[in-house]
């Protein structure tokens, strides 16, 4: 197979992929302010204490959950899944 022809191979599949994403999202009925908050989620841009810390580089910042105040406030590895305060009332 040659080069061009793997080229459009991938884009064709990603071509499927976007159309697949863009399915789902109208067949979930999802507004544009939540489907922009999980993609906003999935880029990890969400306004938690550590995004200040080490990303927007705020050093005054306390980078604790503002909960529970144990570890670091974390969408991925603290608020969906271990904070004490969050897990018995906000986890489905």
């Amino acid at each position: 197979m040659s080069c061009p022809a793997i080229i459009i191979i991938i884009i064709i599949i990603i071509i499927i992929i976007i159309i697949t994403i863009i399915t789902i999202i109208i067949k979930a009925g999802l507004s544009a302010e939540t489907e922009d908050f999980l993609t906003a989620i999935q880029d990890q841009v969400i306004l938690t204490r550590n995004y200040k810390k080490y990303i927007l580089k705020q050093p005054d910042t306390d980078e604790l959950c503002r909960r529970c105040g144990k570890e670091s406030e974390t969408i991925e590895k603290h608020i969906t899944a271990a904070c004490e305060q969050l897990a018995p009332t906000e986890y489905v």
